[in-house]
């Protein structure tokens, strides 16, 4: 009894939430950046780049994912940022390899535009793109020929760059956010002292801060924002390869490691939710798994999402209006995934050919049966994970007609486990518990 109010504890806490995974794009080798945004229906947007190729940008139309093509002239798409306007358009910030500048591109509504924002040198690495109130584009970058932080912003009728930091081999892995006055903050990487530093600009000048600097620390910052306009920053710790996170609390940084169970804390994303509690996404080079961390009001939960192959390389959060997380990321094979969370599970739409019964009764006993039920003729696999995401179960994969089907599992040990349906891109998932 008391292990089992432990796991409806564990359950409770986790609003019995599930993983919805699949894959969005796998023609060729895509992805190598990935920026994810919500729009006002929180559809999902991504943009993303093909290896030696074109700038890709992909959306959830309410039934399926349209996938388009920005740019292809030349190598471009690589360290892309999304933003969408008020009108869901999508505007993207991203590197054109071949000249070595900036680009900038958004949708007019009928057509993209595209425009070279800074071709003075090697510019454009770690671009970070925010739009402000009258939805002019913000974008913070590294200018690699100088080894600077550089910001540049459209002003109504022209883009004015500024150097933000020049002071060492700074501005690696940008982070831009901009508050209420559209006053933009930055989080960046400085590789001349292996530090976290943090810009802004406070209405006349740029103020610049060292924020973490024990050890090897600062690379691939996130940041955002909150309701007050203090800053939040995820970051890694290259020292100790852990995930940690900072925040500013009105008079000081506090700096907290919120994952430490190997090498983690690779491509942080961050955002905050309605409450200005973090919510991070990271990859775990340890295990090849892309991982989500949260604050829940009194501790950090951490959670792997997907563990299937090597994946979780250039993640990129969204938290829609019910402070559920989105995540876009890559895995090894170069395709483009996306993972969504709600309470009862995210349908992959419409046009999926397959439902995931409810496994009945939960908690259910080490010998059990799961349904599933498909519309047509397809292959199937179901995979069983331990709350830690460990493969314990991987029956055969097998072709099954339309209709219920059932496959039974036993002597599984008590615990909490995820089961895993797969079909070509899409995925479901079901959280359950094993009792005596």
């Amino acid at each position: 009894m008391k292990f089992l109010l432990t796991i409806l504890t564990i359950l409770t806490s986790l609003g019995f939430a599930e993983w919805h995974i699949e894959t969005v794009d796998s023609t060729g080798i895509v992805c190598f950046f990935t920026s994810l945004a919500l729009d006002s229906s929180d559809n999902p947007h991504i943009s993303y780049d093909e290896y030696a190729g074109s700038l890709k940008y992909s959306f959830w139309n309410g039934s399926s994912w349209e996938i388009k093509t920005v740019d292809s002239a030349g190598d471009v798409g690589g360290w892309n940022s999304l933003a969408l306007d008020y009108s869901g358009y999508p505007h993207i910030s991203y590197w054109n390899h071949d000249n070595e500048d900036l680009k900038y591109a958004f949708w007019n509504g009928s057509s993209w535009e595209i425009e070279t924002v800074d071709s003075t040198g090697n510019v454009g690495y770690y671009t970070s793109l925010a739009l402000d109130s009258s939805g002019y584009p913000h974008i913070s970058y590294w200018d690699y020929a100088n080894r600077d932080l550089k910001y540049a912003f459209w002003n109504g009728s022209s883009w004015e760059i500024e150097t933000v930091d020049s002071a060492g081999d700074v501005g690696y892995h940008t982070s831009l956010a901009l508050d209420s006055s559209g006053y933009p903050h930055i989080s960046y990487s400085d590789f001349t002292d292996y530090d976290l530093k943090y810009a802004f600009w406070n209405g006349s000048s740029w103020e610049i801060e060292t924020v973490d600097s024990a050890g090897n620390t600062g690379v691939y910052t996130s940041l955002a924002l909150d309701s007050s306009g203090k800053p939040h920053i995820s970051y890694g710790d290259y020292t100790n390869y852990d995930l940690k996170y900072t925040f500013w609390n009105g008079s000081s940084w506090e700096i907290e490691t919120v994952d430490s169970a190997g090498d983690v804390g690779h491509y942080t994303s961050l955002a905050l939710d309605s409450s200005d509690y973090p919510h991070v996404s990271y990859r775990d080079d340890t295990n090849n798994d892309l991982k989500y961390a949260f604050w829940n009001g009194s501790s950090w939960e951490v959670e792997s999402v997907d563990s299937v192959g090597e994946i979780g390389q250039h993640t990129s959060l969204a938290l829609d209006s019910s402070d559920y997380p989105h995540i876009s990321y890559f895995n090894s094979t170069y395709d483009l995934k996306y993972a969504s969370q709600t309470e009862t599970g995210i349908s992959a739409g419409s046009n999926t050919p397959l439902d995931l019964l409810p496994i009945t009764p939960n908690p259910t006993t080490g010998t059990f049966a799961v349904e599933f039920c498909i519309s047509e003729s397809i292959s199937i696999e179901l995979l069983i994970f331990d709350i830690s995401g460990r493969l314990v179960r991987q029956p055969q994969a097998m072709i099954y007609s339309s209709g219920l089907h059932q496959i039974n599992f036993s002597d599984l040990e008590t615990g909490v486990y995820l089961c895993r349906m797969r079909s070509g891109g899409f995925t479901e998932t079901q959280q359950f518990v094993v009792i005596e």
